[in-house]
Protein backbone atom coordinates (compact mmCIF):
# COMPACT_ATOMS: atom_id res chain seq x y z
CA UNK A 1 0.00 0.00 0.00
CA UNK A 2 1.10 3.63 -0.58
CA UNK A 3 1.85 6.00 2.24
CA UNK A 4 -0.97 7.93 3.55
CA UNK A 5 -1.12 11.40 2.60
CA UNK A 6 -3.34 14.11 4.70
CA UNK A 7 -5.45 13.80 2.30
CA UNK A 8 -5.71 10.52 1.73
CA UNK A 9 -6.28 10.01 6.19
CA UNK A 10 -8.69 12.68 5.74
CA UNK A 11 -10.55 10.00 3.34
CA UNK A 12 -10.06 7.18 5.54
CA UNK A 13 -11.37 8.47 8.50
CA UNK A 14 -14.65 9.92 6.40
CA UNK A 15 -15.21 6.32 4.91
CA UNK A 16 -14.34 4.26 8.23
CA UNK A 17 -16.76 6.51 10.03
CA UNK A 18 -19.63 6.84 7.43
CA UNK A 19 -19.26 2.84 6.95
CA UNK A 20 -19.44 2.61 10.93
CA UNK A 21 -22.53 4.91 10.86
CA UNK A 22 -24.57 2.58 8.38
CA UNK A 23 -26.59 -0.79 9.13
CA UNK A 24 -24.64 -3.78 9.07
CA UNK A 25 -26.67 -5.01 5.88
CA UNK A 26 -25.92 -2.04 4.23
CA UNK A 27 -21.87 -1.70 5.18
CA UNK A 28 -20.89 -3.99 2.55
CA UNK A 29 -23.17 -2.39 -0.09
CA UNK A 30 -21.58 0.82 0.84
CA UNK A 31 -17.59 -0.90 0.94
CA UNK A 32 -18.43 -2.64 -2.87
CA UNK A 33 -18.95 1.21 -4.21
CA UNK A 34 -15.72 2.49 -2.46
CA UNK A 35 -13.80 -0.12 -3.85
CA UNK A 36 -14.94 0.77 -7.33
CA UNK A 37 -14.10 3.92 -6.88
CA UNK A 38 -10.71 3.37 -5.16
CA UNK A 39 -9.59 -0.50 -3.98
CA UNK A 40 -6.99 0.41 -1.62
CA UNK A 41 -8.83 2.99 0.16
CA UNK A 42 -11.61 0.09 0.67
CA UNK A 43 -8.86 -2.22 1.54
CA UNK A 44 -7.90 0.12 4.40
CA UNK A 45 -11.46 0.73 5.60
CA UNK A 46 -12.18 -2.60 5.68
CA UNK A 47 -8.83 -3.38 8.26
CA UNK A 48 -10.12 -0.30 10.13
CA UNK A 49 -13.60 -2.05 10.35
CA UNK A 50 -12.60 -5.33 11.31
CA UNK A 51 -9.81 -4.06 13.86
CA UNK A 52 -12.80 -2.35 15.50
CA UNK A 53 -14.78 -5.34 15.97
CA UNK A 54 -11.87 -7.12 17.80
CA UNK A 55 -12.14 -6.60 21.41
CA UNK A 56 -8.05 -6.74 21.25
CA UNK A 57 -7.64 -3.08 21.53
CA UNK A 58 -5.90 -3.63 18.12
CA UNK A 59 -7.78 -0.85 16.64
CA UNK A 60 -6.00 1.79 18.68
CA UNK A 61 -2.67 0.41 17.77
CA UNK A 62 -3.54 0.57 14.01
CA UNK A 63 -5.02 4.06 13.82
CA UNK A 64 -2.29 5.59 15.85
CA UNK A 65 0.55 3.90 13.31
CA UNK A 66 -1.90 5.63 10.65
CA UNK A 67 -1.76 9.27 12.20
CA UNK A 68 1.41 9.44 14.30
CA UNK A 69 3.38 11.48 12.05
CA UNK A 70 0.43 13.96 11.79
CA UNK A 71 -0.08 14.03 15.55
CA UNK A 72 3.39 15.26 16.01
CA UNK A 73 2.99 18.08 13.69
CA UNK A 74 0.03 18.87 14.98
CA UNK A 75 1.01 18.94 18.24
CA UNK A 76 4.04 21.02 17.58
CA UNK A 77 2.74 23.53 16.27
CA UNK A 78 0.12 24.50 19.02
CA UNK A 79 2.67 24.75 21.73
CA UNK A 80 2.93 28.46 22.73
CA UNK A 81 0.09 29.31 20.90
CA UNK A 82 -2.71 31.68 22.54
CA UNK A 83 -6.34 30.28 22.15
CA UNK A 84 -8.88 33.47 23.66
CA UNK A 85 -6.91 34.02 27.03
CA UNK A 86 -5.09 30.83 27.27
CA UNK A 87 -1.49 29.88 26.39
CA UNK A 88 -0.25 26.23 25.82
CA UNK A 89 2.18 24.74 27.50
CA UNK A 90 1.55 20.83 26.80
CA UNK A 91 -0.12 18.24 24.52
CA UNK A 92 -1.57 15.77 27.10
CA UNK A 93 -3.14 13.60 25.16
CA UNK A 94 -4.06 12.30 21.48
CA UNK A 95 -6.37 10.12 19.70
CA UNK A 96 -8.13 9.63 16.33
CA UNK A 97 -10.48 12.67 16.84
CA UNK A 98 -8.76 15.27 18.55
CA UNK A 99 -5.80 16.45 20.92
CA UNK A 100 -6.09 17.33 24.07
CA UNK A 101 -3.40 19.94 25.58
CA UNK A 102 -2.99 21.54 29.04
CA UNK A 103 -3.02 25.19 29.05
CA UNK A 104 -2.76 28.13 31.51
CA UNK A 105 -4.46 31.35 31.64
CA UNK A 106 -2.11 34.16 30.38
CA UNK A 107 -3.41 37.53 30.51
CA UNK A 108 -2.74 38.35 33.62
CA UNK A 109 -6.50 38.68 35.10
CA UNK A 110 -6.14 35.41 36.94
CA UNK A 111 -3.98 32.39 36.97
CA UNK A 112 -5.79 28.28 36.11
CA UNK A 113 -4.89 25.76 34.44
CA UNK A 114 -7.12 23.96 31.75
CA UNK A 115 -7.48 21.39 29.31
CA UNK A 116 -8.37 22.26 25.72
CA UNK A 117 -9.42 19.92 23.20
CA UNK A 118 -9.24 20.36 19.60
CA UNK A 119 -10.37 18.71 16.59
CA UNK A 120 -7.95 16.58 14.80
CA UNK A 121 -6.51 18.64 11.48
CA UNK A 122 -7.08 15.31 10.00
CA UNK A 123 -10.65 14.97 11.23
CA UNK A 124 -12.36 17.04 8.19
CA UNK A 125 -15.26 15.17 7.26
CA UNK A 126 -18.46 16.73 8.38
CA UNK A 127 -19.49 13.25 10.72
CA UNK A 128 -16.44 14.32 12.33
CA UNK A 129 -17.59 17.90 13.24
CA UNK A 130 -20.87 16.93 14.07
CA UNK A 131 -19.36 14.54 16.30
CA UNK A 132 -17.07 16.55 18.27
CA UNK A 133 -19.81 19.54 18.69
CA UNK A 134 -22.24 16.70 19.76
CA UNK A 135 -19.39 15.98 22.62
CA UNK A 136 -19.00 19.70 23.25
CA UNK A 137 -22.79 19.61 23.79
CA UNK A 138 -23.31 16.96 25.95
CA UNK A 139 -20.39 18.45 28.54
CA UNK A 140 -21.79 21.60 28.02
CA UNK A 141 -25.37 19.88 29.59
CA UNK A 142 -23.12 17.93 32.59
CA UNK A 143 -22.84 19.16 36.15
CA UNK A 144 -21.39 16.43 38.32
CA UNK A 145 -18.31 16.75 40.33
CA UNK A 146 -16.88 13.62 39.25
CA UNK A 147 -16.91 15.17 35.39
CA UNK A 148 -14.41 18.26 34.12
CA UNK A 149 -16.32 21.05 33.19
CA UNK A 150 -16.59 22.75 30.31
CA UNK A 151 -15.56 26.20 30.63
CA UNK A 152 -15.71 27.49 26.98
CA UNK A 153 -15.73 26.51 23.35
CA UNK A 154 -14.85 28.05 19.83
CA UNK A 155 -13.04 28.35 16.82
CA UNK A 156 -9.37 28.60 16.43
CA UNK A 157 -7.33 28.72 13.52
CA UNK A 158 -10.14 26.99 11.62
CA UNK A 159 -10.23 23.74 14.22
CA UNK A 160 -13.11 23.64 16.55
CA UNK A 161 -12.29 23.17 20.09
CA UNK A 162 -13.20 23.45 23.92
CA UNK A 163 -12.00 23.94 27.43
CA UNK A 164 -12.34 22.31 30.50
CA UNK A 165 -11.08 21.74 34.02
CA UNK A 166 -7.75 20.03 34.24
CA UNK A 167 -7.46 17.33 36.75
CA UNK A 168 -4.81 16.21 37.52
CA UNK A 169 -4.93 12.22 37.39
CA UNK A 170 -3.94 8.94 35.48
CA UNK A 171 -5.69 7.63 32.37
CA UNK A 172 -8.65 5.28 33.28
CA UNK A 173 -6.96 2.94 30.48
CA UNK A 174 -4.53 3.09 32.69
CA UNK A 175 -6.08 2.86 36.02
CA UNK A 176 -8.44 -0.31 34.64
CA UNK A 177 -5.60 -2.14 33.80
CA UNK A 178 -3.44 -2.02 36.71
CA UNK A 179 -6.87 -3.16 38.67
CA UNK A 180 -7.29 -5.94 36.06
CA UNK A 181 -10.53 -4.60 35.80
CA UNK A 182 -13.09 -6.51 33.10
CA UNK A 183 -14.79 -4.12 30.64
CA UNK A 184 -18.10 -4.62 32.40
Amino acid sequence: MSPLTPEGLAQLQEGFEHALDLPLDEREAYLQSLEARDAELATRVRELLEAHARPTGELEGRVSSYIEHELDADANRRLGKHVGAYEIVRMIGAGGMGMVYEAVRADDQYRKHVAIKFLSTQATSETAIQRFRRERQILANLTHPNIAALLDGGVSEGQPYFVMEYIEGEPITRWCDTRSLAVP
